[in-house]
Order: C-alpha cells, then sequence, then structure tokens
C-alpha cells in the first residue's frame, strides 16, 4: 500500500512515520517519513491529536539534520501547520520552532531558505504573541541580507521575502537601528519601482506603512523616507492604481508620513496632486478607502495654516466634507467631523467664514447630538472657546450663528450635566463659553439664566494634536 496516497492521517500510520524520523534511522527512512509528513499536511489533512505535539517536535528537529531534502520536507510540513490552528501555531513556537527556522535561515540557500522564510511569515502572521517572537530572533537582519542579495531579485523568491516582511513589520515595529530603516527603504523602493505583480507591490508598499506608522516611529525614520531619492513620489503615484489593497497601502503610507511634523506634511503635499487624489477618494463606496482619505484630510487639517488652506482650495473639498458629515456610515461621519474641527481651529479667516456660512454650526451642534465619541467633543468644545476668543472681527457672527442653530442649548445641556453622563467630562469648558460669551451662568436643574455685564475672557487651551489611530 502507497502511505503516501492514502487519504487517512491515522495514528497508526503517524506513529510508523514519527518512529522513522529519529535521528538513528537510515537517511532514506528520514527522507521518506518528512516526505510523508509533509504531503499529508500540504493536502490539509489534520495530524492525529495525541500526536501532533510529538509530530511538530520531530519536524523542528529535523531543521538541525545535515540532509537538505529532509531540512525541505521539515520546513514545508511547518510551514502548512503555522497557517492551521492557532493552537498548533502556538505549539511550534512553544517547541523552539522559531529559533530553529531562523537558524537554518541563516545557513541555508534556495529552496530551502525560501521555504523557511514561508513558515516564518505563517508564523509572524498568527497573531501578536507569534509576530512578537519572530522579531525577538533577529530574524530581521536575516531578511534585509536577502533582499540585498542576487538571489532575490527574482520574482518568486524576492515574492516570499517581502511576504514574509510585511507579516514581520504588522502593526508597526518600533526597535529598528536607523541604519536598517534605510536599508529597508532603498530594498522596498526598488521592489515597488522594479516589480509588476500586483502582490509584490501591495505588500511591499505595506512594508512601508507599517515603517511609517507613527505609534513607533522617530522624525529621523520618515526623514529616512523623504532622503530615498523618488520614494514618496513612488508611493503618491499609486494613488491611481486600482488594485484596492495597493491603493490603501498607498493612502496608509501618505498618512502616516501625514502625522508626523507639519514640515513632513509640507514635503508629503508636495508630491504629485495627492490632496486632489484625496478628494477623489473621500466619498469611495470602498468603506475602508473613504475612511483612510477622511482621516488623512483630517490630520492635514490639524497642520498650520497653509494646510487648511491648501486642503480647502481644493474645488469641491467643502461641499464633500460637508456630505460626509451626513453620511449613514457612523465611522465616516467621525472622521468628518474631525476634518471640521481640526479645520475651523486653525483655518484663516477666508476659510474660517466659509466653513461658518456653509453650515459649521449644524456640524457642531450634530457632534454633540450624536455623543459618540468623549475626544471629539472635548476637542469640539475647545475649538468653539478658541473660534470666539481667537477671533474677535468675527465674534459677533459666530455667536449669532452659534445661537441661531441651537448650540448654545447643548453647551448648556453639557455644562449641567450629570456625573454618568459622557458629556461631563467637558462641563467646565462649556461652562466657560456659556459664560465668556453668551452671558449665560449655568444651573443643574435651571433653565438658561442671563448674567448683565461685560463677560470677562479666559484664553483657551488649544493643542492641535495629529491622530495616528482611526
Amino acid at each position: 500500500m502507497n502511505l503516501l496516497t492514502n487519504k487517512g492521517f491515522s495514528s497508526h500510520e503517524a506513529s510508523i512515520f514519527l518512529g522513522m524520523l529519529d535521528a538513528q534511522s537510515s537517511m532514506e527512512a528520514q527522507i521518506a517519513s518528512s516526505l510523508f509528513f509533509r504531503k499529508k499536511l500540504a493536502a490539509c489533512q489534520e495530524p492525529p491529536t495525541d500526536l501532533i505535539t510529538a509530530i511538530i517536535s520531530k519536524l523542528i528537529e529535523c531543521l538541525d539534520r545535515e540532509h537538505t531534502e529532509v531540512q525541505l520536507n521539515a520546513s514545508w510540513a511547518i510551514t502548512n501547520l503555522a497557517c492551521g490552528s492557532r493552537q498548533d501555531t502556538h505549539r511550534i513556537v512553544n517547541l523552539g520552532g522559531v529559533i530553529a527556522l531562523k537558524r537554518l535561515a541563516e545557513n541555508s540557500t534556495g529552496e530551502i531558505r525560501d521555504q523557511v522564510l514561508w513558515a516564518l511569515g505563517n508564523l509572524a502572521a498568527d497573531c501578536e504573541k507569534c509576530r512578537n517572537c519572530v522579531r525577538a530572533s533577529g530574524m530581521l537582519a536575516i531578511l534585509i541580507n536577502c533582499l540585498e542579495s542576487t538571489p532575490y531579485i527574482q520574482i518568486q523568491p524576492r515574492k516570499i521575502a517581502i511576504w514574509c516582511l510585511v507579516n514581520i513589520l504588522r502593526t508597526g515595529m518600533s526597535n529598528i537601528p536607523m541604519n536598517d530603516v534605510v536599508r529597508l527603504l532603498r530594498v522596498l523602493h526598488y521592489t515597488i519601482s522594479n516589480y509588476q505583480t500586483e502582490e509584490i507591490i501591495s505588500d511591499g508598499i505595506w512594508c512601508v506603512a507599517y515603517l511609517m506608522d507613527n505609534g513607533n516611529v522617530e522624525v529621523e525614520r520618515i526623514n529616512a523616507l523623504f532622503e530615498q531619492d523618488g520614494l514618496a513620489d513612488e508611493i503618491v503615484q499609486y494613488l491611481k492604481n486600482s488594485s484596492p489593497r495597493i491603493l490603501a497601502g498607498a493612502l496608509r503610507s501618505i498618512g502616516n508620513v501625514i502625522t508626523g511634523t507639519d514640515e513632513q506634511t509640507t514635503r508629503m503635499l508636495n508630491n504629485g496632486e495627492v490632496l486632489k487624489d484625496l478628494k477623489n477618494f473621500m466619498e469611495s463606496d470602498q468603506p475602508q478607502i473613504s475612511r483612510e482619505c477622511i482621516w488623512i484630510l483630517s490630520n492635514i487639517a490639524a497642520g498650520t495654516e497653509d494646510h487648511v488652506s491648501s486642503l480647502f482650495a481644493v474645488n469641491g473639498m467643502i461641499e464633500g466634507i460637508f456630505r460626509l458629515c451626513k453620511d449613514s456610515s457612523a465611522k465616516k461621519r467621525k472622521e468628518a467631523f474631525w476634518v471640521i474641527v481640526n479645520a475651523l481651529t486653525g483655518a484663516g479667516e477666508d476659510v474660517y467664514d466659509h466653513l461658518l456660512s456653509g453650515g459649521v454650526g449644524h456640524v457642531l451642534v450634530q457632534i454633540i447630538d450624536e455623543n459618540s465619541d468623549a475626544a471629539l467633543i472635548e476637542r469640539t468644545l475647545h475649538t468653539i472657546h478658541s473660534s470666539l476668543f481667537s477671533r474677535p472681527d468675527s465674534r459677533q457672527y459666530t455667536v449669532a450663528i452659534f445661537q441661531r442653530v441651537g448650540l448654545v442649548k447643548r453647551l448648556y445641556k453639557i455644562a449641567t450635566a450629570h456625573e454618568s453622563t459622557l458629556l461631563n467630562i467637558n462641563s467646565e469648558v462649556a461652562k466657560n463659553i456659556l459664560r465668556n460669551f453668551f452671558d449665560i451662568i449655568p444651573e443643574q436643574g435651571k433653565e438658561l439664566v442671563q448674567t448683565s455685564g461685560i463677560p470677562s475672557l479666559t484664553e483657551p487651551i488649544v493643542v492641535k494634536v495629529k491622530r495616528t489611530e482611526h
């Protein structure tokens, strides 16, 4: 009977081949048994539960054997186990599989090393624990060396290496030496510029996006991207790509750079027609694309007065943002609210007047009524205070608009809210606005009460902060 074609994966036959995997067995027996497990697992057949730990342990041992065929079969079998259940993936990690695979990656070439990278990519893709284990092994340095070497110019090896890299970098990685960041950006620039397959390009761009993740990035890391001549422009060009995953990666890369300093934001906006492209995509029927665009716009709006002016100089931008404030998607609305609130704080007089006459008062009322995000409401209140305090020439008009749309009633509700409500955390700011600009003393349980005399103005605390999470 040919056991390699037998569809069953019984404990009996698994035990036989497991015994043949022993280091004392003949090389022929080790090759045959490692091939058995490779074939069975490639066919997505579950190993016997009573032997799974022993099988994984023995396959990991095989990675250190001297025969290349045994190493290849074992790494292939582990690759397939690592794309199975989380329990099996954790068994591989807990039994020392990551270190053994990393050791083999250092000491092998060609098909074996490619298979090892595939296995490690599967492990890193499983969960945060596994990803951190792969990172801690020092595998990133080996990957960089691979990607800089001649064999990895070929499409298939590069595809595997870039795929492994994107899984290691996923969610951002902080502790990468700057020299390695520069080397990574160089190989990634080469990758997205010289390969035509969607998978390689999308994984390469997402690698850039994760490297630029602001939660893990120093100013120097974003500067390194700009110092890689042509890379920023190349990423911007991919905003015109038809692949949703490539487009999403380009947007995230641009968005993460824009969460950097104002100078870095300016440099990114100077590449191509970024703002026009963002305007075109912000109302996309693909939720991820639309939200990504609006998040980027909100961070541009949190920049300098010039950034806000450039943003709203794009034809149709203001109207589009106002439409998104009425979108059926709560997530899209929230991102659009952030654009409005941030822009209102930093806008020059012309843009401020345009926003005010265009219906921004109604949007501020809507933000408070929806009561969906405490940070957004708090920022909204500080923006209202700043608009009234810092723009004396427009104050009378602003007060009239805010009164007409019913914003004063919402502020009073916040100022007199009970401690159990979400809005209560903002009550002091609301009280200051009412006292200073509307001659109102808020009293819990009472109707609006007007004060007499001229209000004393308290300078608002307004800190413009870009958001790295959305």
